[in-house]
């Protein structure tokens, strides 16, 4: 199970209407069935984000179906995992496509719809690497910084139409994300992982209190608060880390 599956069958109790995007419809359609089976609707939307005529339909189909769009939980997501010396230009220009173009796109799309409604709700799931970036996750961490100066500019643009911003910053979640990794394969390191319902929890929780941004897991909050205040420190202890571990390991791949 990831996020985004969990979060649906979080959200569909009460009559929830959700529309689910993804690439496999047959995946989707087991989400659908279980969201209906806990009270809510489920549309269906088979998209890859990855691909801008894909995402931009999906806004158009899913108010279309749904009526409106009060909320917009942007999650779609791909990792890579590569040094930048040695990352492969083409993975970084997907990454970027799903990560950061495919959200711009969807919120663009969105906000008229809101703006019309009086308001609504839009939560991008960025991640605790959007404030402290990691060896051999650059890339990720890339897309996910910009991803949170988005959130921010449109927090503050979006303000007087009633249009909320969150930006819910998770660390590992245990789930395919990392075992789908472009650039290679990497053993995740850092704090224990959440389940993705855990995260799913965060989502629900934002969608009622509607904060300006969460970082999840006292953990990941106390790293960030060290980062803040000693940065030279971080970087060192990431220093020992990655030539003691990973950068041997990436010798031995050829991926250094």
């Amino acid at each position: 199970m990831g996020i985004g599956e969990a979060a649906a069958r979080a959200l569909a109790p009460g009559g929830n209407k959700l529309a689910l995007v993804a690439r496999s419809r047959e995946k989707l359609e087991k989400v659908a069935a279980q969201v209906e089976a806990l009270g809510g609707e489920a549309h269906v939307i088979v998209a890859d984000l990855a691909n801008p005529d894909d995402a931009a339909r999906v806004v158009p189909e899913a108010v279309a179906a749904l009526g409106g769009a009060d909320v917009l939980v942007n999650n779609a997501g791909v990792g890579i995992a590569s040094t930048v010396a040695s990352m492969k230009m083409g993975d970084m220009r997907q990454l970027m496509e799903v990560n950061l173009f495919s959200v711009v796109r969807l919120m663009q799309d969105v906000v008229p719809v809101m703006k019309q409604q009086g308001g609504g709700h839009i939560i991008n799931i960025s991640s605790v690497v959007s404030k402290i970036a990691l060896p051999t996750a650059g890339g990720y961490a890339a897309s996910k910084f910009a991803l949170n100066g988005i959130s921010d500019a449109a927090r503050v643009e979006l303000a007087a139409d009633n249009i909320r911003v969150t930006t819910l910053c998770p660390g590992r979640v245990e789930s395919n994300f990392h075992r789908n990794l472009l650039g290679g394969a990497r053993r995740p390191v850092g704090p224990p992982p959440w389940t993705p319902e855990q995260v799913a929890g965060a989502i629900v929780a934002a969608v009622k209190d509607r904060p300006r941004e969460r970082v999840l897991g006292f953990r990941n909050r106390l790293l960030v608060g060290l980062q803040r205040l000693s940065p030279g420190l971080v970087a060192r202890v990431m220093g020992r880390m990655y030539n003691r571990t990973i950068r041997p390991a990436l010798t031995r791949d050829g991926g250094a």
